[in-house]
């Protein structure tokens, strides 16, 4: 009877010992994992809200081509975020590159300004909704030949603006 009870003591401890060990095992991955679809469902909440419409472009100089971008968007996004915007640019006779921002020399790069501060006054630093930013795709010593070329610009949360224009 005494061995009845201690077997018996035995075999809880060890349960409690065992379900304690799967608690800690089985816990952090349930917490990641619910982390994990949180912060994909903000990312595709931030994506939604996001969207740009190329409302004109230009040629502004021979090696210059700019547009005007229009945030339509629900939210407005602040200078550090566009600089983290990829921007290609290409053509039917030439394959799309990756333009750096703010290059300098030989290269093409492209540069943006937000005119929306210059119109407005509005100096908080951000690409706020109704407002333009006019991209500058450059391309120091070579001459936006006349044909259609195609420029794409990929946001920092993967939004997409893409437009086929003439020059």
């Amino acid at each position: 009877m005494a061995s009845d009870i201690i077997g018996n003591a035995i075999v809880a401890i060890a349960a409690i010992i065992i379900v304690t060990v799967l608690i800690i095992a089985i816990i952090p991955d349930v917490y990641n994992a619910a982390f994990g679809i949180q912060s994909t469902a903000a990312d595709a909440g931030d994506r939604v809200t996001t969207s740009v419409l190329v409302t004109n472009h230009c040629l502004a100089a021979p090696g210059i081509v700019e547009l005007d971008l229009l945030n339509n968007g629900k939210g407005s996004l602040s200078e550090s975020t566009i600089d983290l915007s990829v921007v290609y640019l290409g053509n039917a006779s030439m394959p799309s590159n990756r333009l750096p921002l703010g290059g300098s020399g030989a290269g093409q790069y492209w540069n943006y300004t937000n005119i929306g501060r210059n119109v407005t006054g509005d100096t908080d630093g951000h690409w706020d909704p109704g407002e333009t930013l006019v991209v500058s795709l450059v391309s120091p010593g070579y001459s936006f030949a006349p044909g259609e070329y195609e420029m794409k610009m990929i946001l920092y949360n993967n939004a997409l603006c893409q437009y086929r224009f003439r020059v």
